[in-house]
């Protein structure tokens, strides 16, 4: 057998090594966030990536698979993000292919995500997409008027018709349960979270939305956090409507929330979901990080990793990026969480409910 390059850990570091067998790693990496490229076709209004033609080489690619299919546990994800990462399918196509051949090689299972603001999405891309059975994440932030606002071209048009008309076409060709619409919430458009989230859900059709309010350039207000709180909580009603009746519609950070409690999941590692590697090899644990301050680099995939680093606290200004708001959302998404499973021990809608939450958790 072709020996390749994996990671063992030594002296607290994750050290090259020179083969797939017995690669001693004392933490398990479940996820790895696959940043393959800053370059993009948008300009969204709140984000904070530079947009450099930069993208992943194979040999961080390799690398960072290592990283993954080498630590301990028998069930792996790759989610793949950007910048816009089906601006080059060949190289989402080369991934696909490599991490294949290494989850049958260790004979591990392995499953595939993928972030697109859907605005370039060829019938190849589609296919490609459906064949290797992506979980798919399309960033729409609500109605016409809250989506253009917010998230448009290079040349400052509107993206609303063109990323919905790509979204129609994948929902006939994608099963429902792999597509995930990313909701942004921008501080300004937090009164019209419930319109904007039934809009996807009831007018555009899907299923499974990830409720992400927006952490950087401005921190939440008071105000701001107590009328996100309201609007949740109008969600979370909504949504045991739609139980009750047999119609389930889903939102991400409380199916991840489900999952923890029913596998009873506390404090657990930063290695096992939160690692991002992007086009130069660095690694972090946060998207933000790595544009903000080299010193929120835990390591390099073509090197090492301080896990001591990945345990440090980091202290930003709200102002920079705002996670509390986050932490709100989560702290929501964990009661509700228990509520449901509470339900779900009497009421076989709920118990349902629960079951397909579980499997229905995009990132």
């Amino acid at each position: 057998m072709a020996k390749s390059r994996g990671l063992i850990k030594n002296k607290g570091h994750f050290m090259p090594n020179g083969s797939y067998k017995n690669a001693p790693l004392t933490e398990e990496v479940e996820q790895i966030w696959f940043s393959l490229t800053d370059d993009c076709n948008m300009r969204c209004r709140y984000c904070f990536v530079p947009k450099d033609k930069n993208y992943m080489c194979t040999g961080v690619i390799e690398k960072a698979l290592d990283l993954l299919f080498l630590s301990p546990g028998d069930n792996k994800k790759a989610i793949l993000f950007g910048g816009e990462p089906l601006l080059d399918l060949k190289l989402v196509c080369s991934l696909t292919k490599l991490a294949r051949k290494k989850a049958d090689l260790l004979k591990k299972s392995f499953q595939l995500g993928v972030g697109t603001n859907c605005l370039y999405l060829t019938r190849k891309a589609t296919n490609f997409l459906k064949k290797e059975d992506f979980q798919i994440s399309v960033t729409l932030d609500g109605n016409r008027k809250t989506h253009d606002k917010y998230r448009i071209t290079k040349e400052g048009e509107p993206t609303y018709d063109t990323v919905t008309k790509n979204l129609a076409k994948l929902q006939k060709e994608v099963p429902a349960s792999r597509i995930c619409c990313l909701l942004g919430v921008y501080h300004e458009e937090v009164e019209n979270l419930v319109d904007n989230f039934l809009h996807v859900c009831e007018k555009i059709g899907v299923e499974s939305i990830n409720i992400e309010p927006i952490q950087t350039n401005h921190p939440w207000t008071k105000t701001e956090i107590s009328r996100f709180k309201f609007n949740l909580l109008k969600i979370f009603n909504y949504i045991l409507d739609k139980i009750e009746k047999n119609n389930f519609v889903f939102i991400n950070s409380l199916n991840r929330a489900l999952e923890n409690k029913m596998k009873n999941r506390v404090n657990q590692s930063v290695f096992r979901k939160n690692l991002v590697v992007f086009p130069d090899g660095k690694i972090t644990i946060n998207p933000f990080l790595y544009y903000l301050d080299k010193k929120y680099i835990i390591g390099d995939v073509l090197g090492s990793i301080d896990p001591a680093k990945a345990e440090t606290p980091f202290n930003l200004r709200k102002d920079i990026v705002d996670f509390n708001i986050i932490r709100v959302r989560d702290h929501f998404c964990n009661k509700m969480a228990e509520y449901l499973i509470n339900k779900s021990k009497t009421d076989p809608k709920f118990s349902r409910y629960v079951g397909e939450a579980t499997s229905r958790i995009f990132e």
